[in-house]
């Protein structure tokens, strides 16, 4: 009896606990650059087995010369992959739409630019020989997360609410950035705030939001935000380079600019 006792007691103290507990989602697993070259290349070997096809994307890897480009673009979807995840969008999806902005020999061209083929073995086996050693050269010069993010997006990357994504990867404790150190590359630089104007000119408000760090609904973005045609416009304001508004961009990058900030507690005081 006491023995029946004692375990109710027990059991009625551990069942708050466990009621009240919220189960701990496990931490994702980071992607890095072979995984992804894997989930992209692996399908020109469809027609493998698994335990053929293994070995075949191991040699090619070793023999890729675009190991710093696969790590960033892995390393910037892992640092974004909850809010991809939200937006339904997949490791196969995000490297498809980021490797043409990487320099980076897409799918079909793959085997023929690096002189591969597959040859079939007398044992019925398969594996990849090079016929036709070439050399590919990188054209990529230093570009962060939020230039690469920036490049997808404004090139259709299906991303309702960029915000998020946008603000994670403006902070420089969520920088990643790619350095290309191959030798003999042409210069081509990645200019972020360019991405970024070119976004604002389609998205103004959600790019007001993402700045500012405010919801969109926010009064200084739905008050303070206009579209103007470039046609429409007279000849000094059709000017594609406006430093007083890049100046206006770096500081908020900075974050010396904000809702708070004068300029803008100002002009909601005037629309009031």
């Amino acid at each position: 009896m006491y023995h029946k006792k004692a375990t109710e007691i027990k059991a009625k103290r551990i069942m708050p606990r466990m009621m009240g507990a919220v189960p701990q989602q496990p931490v994702k697993k980071k992607v890095n650059g072979f995984m992804g070259y894997r989930a992209y290349y692996s399908s020109l070997f469809s027609q493998l087995t698994q335990k053929e096809k293994s070995p075949i994307m191991t040699a090619l890897w070793k023999r890729d010369p675009f190991h710093k480009e696969w790590d960033f673009m892995c390393l910037v979807y892992s640092a974004i992959r909850e809010f991809l995840s939200n937006e339904n969008v997949s490791l196969q999806t995000w490297i498809e739409s980021a490797i043409g902005h990487m320099g980076i020999v897409v799918r079909d061209n793959y085997m023929r630019t690096f002189g591969w083929s597959v040859v079939r073995l007398q044992d019925g086996t398969h594996k990849v020989v090079r016929n036709h050693p070439r050399t590919v050269q990188s054209f990529l010069q230093p570009m962060n997360g939020l230039g690469i993010f920036m490049k997808c997006l404004n090139n259709g990357l299906p991303i309702a609410d960029p915000v998020p994504i946008i603000s994670k990867l403006s902070g420089l404790t969520n920088d990643v950035i790619c350095i290309n150190t191959h030798p003999g590359a042409a210069p081509q630089f990645t200019n972020t705030m360019e991405e970024f104007r070119q976004f604002a000119r389609t998205h103004p408000q959600l790019a007001m939001s993402a700045l500012w760090q405010v919801p969109v609904t926010h009064p200084l973005i739905t008050q303070g935000v206009s579209v103007h045609n470039v046609e429409d416009l007279p000849a000094p304001g059709a000017e594609l380079d406006d430093a007083e508004l890049d100046a206006m961009i770096d500081e908020i990058f900075m974050d010396t600019y904000g809702p708070n900030h004068p300029y803008f507690t100002s002009r909601q005081a005037n629309s009031a």
